[in-house]
């Protein structure tokens, strides 16, 4: 009787259907492994781009180019170790951000773009564009949790924010890396068009650093938590937010900071519970609402009072 011959199953003859199972949990290391094996798992690799599953993907601009900062591992990331874990690209060569991005499909907690010298403007503004153009190129919009971003106008920000997914997005963070001074900044960011976006009306969170917005407060009394730079501030205004987060059912917190106060009406009666600082009714008794006058800036906190202790093992994690 003529024996059978079993035909051993290889990983390289595999459709790549059982393959994405295969690598669905292996990280871009092994992933970028895979395509030195042989040219099928390389064509695969290419062609089907498995999932990176980082955590994190941090640009810098820097005068040759840019540098890459990644990772699957948020702790990593939380205690800096990520400064580790980097590509030094040149200005031209946008393989690497293409690569990193077009595998990246599950959720980011962070994308982070920097510019820390002013030198570097001029190259950062080149790496906005290679991400704009990967991201446009792609039928689906990246996952980020935390979007954070050097900017000085709208039009940088516009260049990558558009690209996320509204439904992930929780917090925006724009920042001014250079030299910022309040009394003397003449230069505004408008936020016309971040307004329009879907990603600007779905984020929980809104902060600015080292800018001055060119809004009025009540156009971001959506968010959960805001925290911004105006030129002047109503106190009309101030008073209109409060009655908008006393009538909200949820926890509301902003910061105003301002260079001139325009005291248009009084602060309505409250309870003073500090100097400059007020604490007002609301319909909830398990809330308070405080409202707090410093120096160039203004506190809004509406919050569950007292706030419960949480046991150990459901402290929340730290967003990054």
């Amino acid at each position: 009787m003529a024996e059978t011959t079993v035909t051993q199953p290889c990983l390289e003859c595999m459709p790549p259907m059982i393959l994405d199972k295969i690598v669905k949990d292996i990280d871009y290391k092994q992933i970028v492994n895979l395509r030195l094996v042989c040219q099928n798992l390389k064509a695969y690799v290419d062609t089907y781009r498995p999932n990176f599953n980082l955590k994190y993907i941090i640009v810098n601009a820097i005068t040759s180019g840019f540098l890459i900062h990644f990772g699957a591992n948020k702790e990593n990331f939380e205690k800096k170790n990520y400064e580790k874990t980097v590509m030094s690209v040149d200005g031209d060569d946008e393989t690497p951000l293409e690569t990193l991005l077009l595998h990246q499909k599950s959720t980011l907690e962070v994308l982070q773009l920097n510019c820390s010298l002013e030198e570097n403007v001029a190259g950062y503004g080149k790496v906005l564009e290679k991400i704009q153009t990967i991201l446009t190129g792609q039928n689906r919009q990246l996952l980020v949790k935390s979007f954070k971003i050097d900017a000085q106008n709208e039009d940088q920000v516009m260049r990558v924010l558009p690209y996320l997914d509204p439904k992930v997005l929780q917090s925006v963070y724009i920042n001014n890396p250079h030299q910022f001074n309040m009394s003397e900044a003449n230069t505004f960011m408008e936020i016309e068009k971040l307004k329009g976006l879907d990603q600007w009306k779905e984020a929980k969170k809104f902060t600015t650093q080292n800018l001055l917005i060119n809004a009025q407060i009540t156009e971001l009394d959506h968010f959960y938590w805001f925290d911004i730079t105006v030129d002047t501030l109503k106190m009309s205004h101030v008073i209109l937010l409060k009655e908008k987060f006393a009538a909200l059912p949820t926890e509301k917190s902003a910061r105003i900071r301002y260079r001139n106060l325009n005291q248009d009406v009084e602060i309505p009666e409250g309870n003073r519970v500090g100097y400059n600082e007020y604490e007002f009714p609301v319909n909830d008794e398990n809330m308070r609402l405080r409202l707090k006058l410093d120096k160039n800036s203004v506190d809004i906190e509406k919050e569950l009072y007292p706030r419960p202790r949480a046991s150990p093992e459901f402290y929340p994690v730290p967003e990054i």
